[in-house]
């Protein structure tokens, strides 16, 4: 069994710092922000057009918006010496298509290893590795398709798995009333090779969302429905233990961000995810609350984000992307 030897605090580090269920999965690393914009609106959206290539990790319609040709490095800091980066590229051939190719890769640390009795077996290193890439196609004017295709890798110690799965999107975008609608099914394959001799299922997401760009005004809106495959109520984490009532259920699938445009090329962005916030009930985090900013130059975009996701440590992203 995995958990003899790999420790159970282990576990209890990637759950309670990346927005996952309360049922567990193989590769909950998935369940990030893909960037930091999407880390700013809440950690969940399928719908947002600003020219951020990684983005398109979250829905692959997305690479419609992206720039023509274009580079994007990002690095996450999680808690203690816990941190993840990528970098991806991203560009088009033909006139309605685009492709784009990506790794990201996280760095869990070095911690103590134990057996189920506590005795101490010395130390141990833990990773995860994502290969991705992905294509878009125009469908019309305003509806785009895209196909992520992901090997995913990981190791804690001398232990390994290896998967493969999919992410499948659309977007309907209406320039005109400032209206972006997404639907994507993330993560959707399993694992070619177990950790041990039992396999896991992949943390399969189905998101779908809407950006609204209000006229006449600098502010957008995004609201976006996450989990859309999950409702019952152990699927969800409770401090406690206890049944979750299916209002709260409901709630827990809604995820609300906005983006303040100062400028042409400047945003605050705010967002808010209750089923993080329903996590943390009772202490005085502030989970479920993300904050961020980006920058937007003729030839590079910046973009940094601030969240809460464990009680003991904050998240902070930052992004840049190179128009070449």
């Amino acid at each position: 069994m995995l958990m003899r030897h790999i420790p159970l605090y282990l576990t209890t580090i990637l759950l309670g710092c990346s927005p996952v269920l309360a049922q567990t999965t193989a590769f909950d690393y998935l369940n990030y922000a893909s960037s930091a914009h999407v880390g700013a609106l809440g950690g969940h959206n399928v719908s947002i057009t600003n020219p951020d290539p990684l983005t398109t990790q979250s829905n692959p319609a997305l690479l419609a918006f992206s720039p023509v040709r274009a580079v994007s490095l990002s690095y996450m800091n999680c808690f203690s010496d816990t941190h993840a980066a990528s970098a991806q590229y991203c560009d088009t051939f033909g006139d309605r298509s685009a492709y784009s190719a990506w790794v990201k890769y996280f760095d869990w640390g070095t911690m103590k290893e134990t057996t189920e009795l506590n005795q101490d077996l010395g130390m141990f290193h833990a990773m995860d590795i994502t290969l991705a890439g992905g294509y878009n196609y125009l469908l019309s004017d305003r509806w785009s398709g895209g196909v992520n295709f992901k090997f995913l890798y990981s190791r804690y110690g001398s232990y390994s798995s290896v998967a493969l799965c999919v992410d499948l999107g659309i977007n309907y975008w209406d320039k005109q009333n400032g209206l972006s609608i997404g639907l994507a099914f993330q993560n959707v394959g399993g694992q070619v090779k177990p950790f041990a001799d039992r396999y896991e299922k992949l943390p399969i997401n189905i998101v779908a969302g809407l950006s609204w760009k209000i006229e006449h005004a600098p502010l957008t809106l995004s609201l976006t429905l996450p989990y859309l495959n999950s409702w019952k109520s152990s699927d969800f984490y409770s401090m406690d233990n206890s049944g979750i009532r299916f209002g709260d259920i409901l709630l827990r699938h809604v995820v609300i961000g906005a983006d303040l445009n100062l400028t042409k090329n400047f945003y605050i962005a705010l967002g808010y995810n209750h089923r993080i916030r329903a996590e943390m009930a009772g202490s005085k985090s502030l989970g479920g609350i993300s904050v961020g900013t980006g920058l937007e130059l003729e030839r590079m975009n910046i973009s940094v984000s601030y969240g809460q996701y464990q009680l003991s440590a904050s998240s902070l992203m930052i992004n840049f992307t190179f128009n070449l």
